[in-house]
């Protein structure tokens, strides 16, 4: 299993990319599917809602889609945490 870990969305994806690139290259190709579910799983817990939102849905965004939609969120979460008051502010 891959895991997210300290690393960014796209350190993150590129590590799911070329290993599933080696695999194909030694004659086990991975299914797009199986690299989403694989990114899914190892997002960690920052990214509970966002898979959860995901998962539900009737079909699985493509490998590209969902890294698009990371990077998105992750964008976002970035923003939202930079506009959070500091404690030094009271």
């Amino acid at each position: 299993d891959i895991k997210r870990g300290t690393r960014t969305v796209l350190e993150y994806l590129n590590e799911i990319k070329n290993v599933s690139d080696q695999l194909a290259v030694i004659g086990h190709p991975v299914s797009d599917k199986d690299k989403v579910q694989q990114a899914l799983s190892g997002l960690g817990t920052n990214f509970d809602i966002f898979c959860t939102t995901l998962e539900v849905l009737p079909v699985l965004p493509s490998f590209e889609d969902l890294k698009a939609k990371l990077f998105q969120h992750e964008a976002s979460r970035v923003q939202r945490q930079n506009l959070i008051p500091s404690s030094s502010y009271n």
